[in-house]
């Protein structure tokens, strides 16, 4: 009768430390690994685990979600609830959304080592954080007021408006790779608000060729008087323009220009992207392509 005592007495003590482990130990040292593994990349807020499960058909581990909170200098209040997916017998954290991507040909060596630690499925958030920050959007609409502003000006005409402007992202491969590269330029000059990834501008994302501007233009505005002598000679005009502009006078980044010219042989109205590159303030137009064909 004791010894079935004993051993009832000992069962419950085993699942009393389970249930401690389960809901008070192993959390806080999951809190302390992350939290450690944040600031050595540079995160300087606080992060809580808000609970933890066990995986078995996505991968076979554990996966902590946590809710990590970082004031930043403009007073923006950064809160993300997220996971770390971790392996059950290696203990290695897992990759995340990005895993898939081949971008270690578009980076130097400085960047490939950053790259290696947020491609973890806790930093995903990272690369969409410089979104958030409040002047962005102001950013991105200033550049386009400028760009149809510099465009109309060079014509006398109203060639384009600003809201015929749109930014395009580029592939995941290159917008990823522009994100990282500011990132370590940030952190080299000491901006280490999430990581070095908050402070990121519309400009920079351009001249990193993370993200291209769409232009659509009226051609046939360039110079209304003029009888053209062969189909696209407004277009050429157009691109003769832009290039003879002082270095500088456009942003470094690339420009879809869209627009359309009709040819009167063929009665078929083209529509076609010019797709200028501008670098270190000069600019060029590389081909030119046709995206539609219209009988008329």
């Amino acid at each position: 009768m004791k010894l079935r005592n004993y051993v009832a007495i000992g069962v419950c003590v085993i699942l009393i430390v389970k249930i401690l482990n389960s809901f008070f130990i192993q959390p806080k040292l999951w809190e302390n690994s992350l939290s450690q593994e944040f600031k050595s990349l540079g995160l300087k807020g606080d992060l809580k685990v808000i609970d933890t499960t066990k995986e078995i058909e996505a991968f076979y581990g554990t996966r902590v979600k946590f809710n990590y909170t970082e004031r930043l200098s403009d007073g923006y209040v950064l809160k993300e609830d997220d996971y770390a997916d971790i392996h059950g017998t290696t203990g290695e954290h897992l990759e995340g959304l990005y895993y898939d991507l081949e971008i270690v040909h578009l980076l130097n060596d400085e960047e490939k080592k950053l790259c290696n630690v947020v491609k973890l499925r806790e930093f995903d958030f990272l690369f969409n954080v410089y979104k958030k920050r409040q002047g962005f959007k102001v950013e991105e609409d200033k550049i386009k007021k400028d760009i149809a502003k510099k465009i109309n000006e060079l014509f006398n005409e109203q060639v384009t408006f600003d809201f015929y402007c749109k930014f395009e992202l580029d592939s995941r491969e290159k917008v990823c790779a522009a994100i990282i590269s500011q990132a370590v330029k940030n952190r080299d000059n000491g901006d280490f608000e999430a990581a070095g990834f908050y402070n990121i501008t519309p400009e920079n994302l351009m001249k990193n060729k993370g993200v291209r501007l769409s232009i659509s233009c009226n051609f046939s505005r360039v110079n209304p008087s003029l009888t053209y002598s062969y189909p696209t000679e407004h277009v050429d005009i157009f691109k003769a323009k832009l290039l003879s502009l002082p270095k500088g006078s456009f942003l470094d980044g690339v420009y879809l220009i869209n627009g359309s010219y009709y040819d009167d042989q063929k009665r078929t109205d083209f529509e076609l992207i010019c797709t200028f590159v501008v670098e270190d303030g000069i600019g060029h137009f590389e081909e030119d392509k046709i995206i539609s064909e219209k009988k008329i």
